[in-house]
């Protein structure tokens, strides 16, 4: 009977056992199938969990995204909605989460642009023989650009036709070269580019701001909203490629300092990748460095990031030459340089005309209209328009013409010698198109010539006015005033009253 009771005490307590349930198994973390996440608007990705450990006895998940206007989600089910970069959360009952970062775009963007091709770097390397535009698929399918058509004015007028069968793989890449013959090339110094679809829609349109030769503008991370300037990288992704600090609206004040003037230099510039660790000016004076001014965050000024500096006023003649220097935390380096000559204050330089232009004696007359003085320090002529590069054809010293008087500048090693003096860059000619512009040391325009049939500067043009009796020189008659006539050459003299008639052009 003893034996049959602690029997039965046994089973009881076995039972008892048996019938208590198991203690629950806590989620120790999560992980998601995707950290980043790239989708075209309108496309949709399934984000899965999986729980540490397996066998963890609530699953239960709460999905966030803040960003509503760029992605949503539903149970781990993301739809793209309008461009932009959002983070996606996914979070259990007991506090462990994951994330997932979300970039949302067009599904066929203009991806990176390079407007240098065929130039090369000081240590030789070329980024493509020709201008060239990136396309990159946001999608995650293959998609067919055939028909589609890129172009950097409006009018159209040059193009590039992606040809039949031509398609991108998902998240992939299109290398376009655009400087073909019939196609359009890019400049260094900014430039708009359009996508079309087959359709004739435009898609998506971009414009970049002045390209180093080792410079690109590129979308980061690939498809998204968001530019940078780094280096090329065509036909590959622009993700693992430190970017370039932006250095932009860029401002010097005044143009033309004088000797009582201080400098006003700034900029807009963002980080581009990590942060801002550097905002320099770095500058010199007749080449003669200086020490750097750090340029100061300004937030009195209506422009975003803006940073600047002063230089301090220097005497007249000074050559001043300054670089913008901005750096960031990952290592990226821009800059953008200026420079200007001092000047002499208080002049007014409308009084000055371009008075004669003589393309057999090879000289250009300057005169003064004025009952004062003018020095001419720092005022130039500028031949043919070469405005990116200014081919200044005469810069003036620290001389001055007199009041009602003449300064005649002929090209350099001309027999006879004429003029004042004889230090003008290249020649003249009687039988070409050709444009002067005298400018003031703003560099606005103070007068000008134009002689033109409507062809390339440097064009052949007739009558040719070398061959005639009298040689005749292109004059305002009178002196300063009077329209420009046919005249026989005075060089730093008086033109007659009356021209000898008009200045013919024919093509």
């Amino acid at each position: 009977m003893k034996v049959q009771k602690i029997l039965s005490m046994a089973f009881a307590a076995t039972m008892l056992f048996a019938c208590k349930p198991p203690e629950p198994v806590e989620v120790a973390g999560i992980t998601l199938n995707h950290a980043t996440l790239q989708l075209a608007i309108g496309e949709t990705e399934q984000l899965t969990v999986t729980f540490s450990p397996n066998d963890a006895s609530n699953k239960t998940l709460t999905w966030l995204c803040l960003e509503a206007s760029i992605a949503t989600v539903e149970n781990g089910l993301i739809t793209g909605v309008s461009e932009g970069t959002t983070t996606i959360y996914v979070s259990t009952l007991n506090g462990k989460s994951a994330e997932c970062v979300v970039t949302v775009g067009k599904t066929i963007v203009i991806n990176e642009a390079y407007s240098n091709g065929g130039r090369f770097t000081d240590d030789g390397t070329s980024y493509g023989d020709l201008d060239w535009v990136e396309l990159f698929n946001n999608s995650n399918s293959e998609k067919d650009v055939s028909g589609f058509m890129l172009y950097d004015k409006e009018d159209k007028s040059e193009f590039v036709i992606l040809p039949e069968n031509t398609k991108i793989a998902a998240h992939g890449f299109l290398f376009v070269e655009v400087d073909v013959a019939g196609g359009f090339g890019l400049s260094s110094g900014g430039d708009k580019v359009y996508l079309e679809n087959a359709a004739g829609e435009v898609i998506d349109q971009i414009e970049f701001g002045a390209l180093a030769i080792d410079e690109a503008s590129a979308r980061k991370p690939d498809g998204s909203a968001t530019w940078v300037v780094q280096t090329p990288t065509p036909g590959t992704s622009n993700n693992s490629v430190v970017a370039k600090p932006i250095i932009s609206n860029f401002t010097q004040t005044p143009a033309s300092p004088t000797d009582a003037e201080s400098v006003f230099v700034g900029a807009s510039i963002v980080a581009g990748d990590g942060e801002l660790t550097t905002t320099q000016l770095v500058w010199k004076v007749n080449n003669v460095e200086k020490t750097p001014i750090t340029l100061v965050f300004d937030n009195t000024i209506n422009t975003p990031n803006f940073y600047d500096g002063t230089i301090p006023a220097q005497e007249v003649g000074a050559v001043v030459e300054y670089t913008i220097v901005a750096e960031n935390s990952a290592g990226g380096r821009a800059e953008k340089s200026g420079s200007y000559t001092v000047i002499v204050a208080g002049i007014d330089y409308s009084v000055l005309v371009i008075n004669e232009i003589d393309g057999n004696g090879k000289f250009v007359e300057i005169y003064n209209k004025s009952n004062s003085a003018v020095n001419l320090y720092g005022v130039y002529l500028v031949k043919n328009e070469k405005t990116a590069n200014e081919d200044i054809w005469w810069t003036g010293g620290d001389v001055s013409i007199a009041a009602h008087g003449y300064y005649s500048i002929q090209q350099s090693g001309q027999d006879p010698a004429l003029g004042t003096e004889q230090t003008g860059l290249n020649g003249i000619s009687p039988k070409q198109n050709v444009k002067f512009e005298l400018k003031a040391p703003n560099t606005s325009v103070i007068d000008e010539f134009v002689r033109t049939n409507g062809g390339a500067w440097s064009a052949k043009v007739k009558p040719e006015y070398d061959s005639t009796t009298p040689q005749y020189s292109f004059a305002r008659c009178p002196d300063g005033t009077g329209d420009f006539g046919l005249a026989v050459p005075s060089c730093n003299a008086a033109n007659p009253a009356t021209a000898d008639g008009p200045i013919v052009t024919d093509d």
